[in-house]
């Protein structure tokens, strides 16, 4: 989700630039499959939502370019950027229509918000324009919890930002409930750190997010029944990361004692 406000051309240029930064971590896994899609934080002008063209595949010839291309989406947008209600209806709204064929039940979900400010979900003026689009940001952590078919805490989905820490607490929020990756849009570098948001997002296929934060030592991982050490709690988060994806089909169970 492209902010594509008056103040945004630099940072899609450092975006479209920095493509190879996120995709990089894709490599790990050969059969990895992958949609990818690029909306606008314009609900209001009716951008918000449907797709920039048809959604990218891992297949699509010069995806780079492609991907470029989508997310230079321009500085005419509205100045009320609804970063949250535009990832809802693209996977909502027009899931059926302008985005048919991007959800798939099997795979795991990641959203990306990329905005220089706030979400405006919570400005009196968008409920007199839009009332539908101005929700509390706890609705949209029950709405990506919702999506695919699982609770908050299991439901395969990660949501990340690329914006300005302390003046975005809708979408830290929305990032904290999913355990995301939130990079500063001020610092000169944020486009060579999409990597660590790439690599958070290919590595969900790997990540189960735990009801509480473990003690110590104190997980245990059986895929299919037999125990295995290969795999990792992730520092500061509630959740374990396999060492490799789990055969297709298999049971995890994952038991630990939660902390205080």
């Amino acid at each position: 989700v492209v902010d594509n406000s008056g103040s945004m051309f630099d940072d899609q240029e450092i975006l479209a630039a920095n493509f190879d930064a996120f995709i990089a971590a894709s490599a790990n896994d050969p059969n990895l499959d992958f949609h990818l899609g690029v909306t606008t934080t314009d609900v209001l002008g009716g951008t918000g939502g449907p797709f920039i063209g048809p959604f990218l595949r891992d297949s699509t010839a010069g995806l780079g370019a492609s991907f470029a291309e989508q997310v230079r989406v321009g500085t005419d947008g509205s100045g009320l950027e609804l970063g949250l209600e535009a990832m809802r209806r693209a996977l909502d709204e027009f899931a059926n229509t302008t985005n048919a064929g991007f959800l798939r039940s099997s795979a795991a979900l990641s959203v990306v918000v990329v905005s220089d400010e706030e979400d405006s979900g919570d400005i009196p003026e968008v409920a007199l324009i839009d009332p539908s689009a101005a929700r509390p940001p706890e609705a949209y952590v029950e709405f990506l919890g919702s999506v695919k078919g699982g609770s908050v805490t299991n439901a395969p989905v990660l949501f990340s930002m690329v914006g300005t820490p302390l003046w975005a607490p809708r979408y830290q929020h929305v990032a904290s409930a999913f355990g995301g990756v939130f990079l500063d849009i001020t610092a000169e570098d944020w486009g060579e750190q999409l990597s660590a948001i790439g690599t958070a997002t290919f590595g969900l296929q790997r990540l189960f997010r735990l009801g509480s934060s473990p003690q110590p030592g104190t997980v245990v991982v059986t895929i299919d029944g037999a125990a295995t050490t290969a795999f990792s709690v992730v520092p500061g988060t509630q959740s374990v990361l396999l060492d490799a994806p789990a055969p297709e089909g298999a049971v995890v169970e994952i038991t630990y004692q939660a902390g205080c």
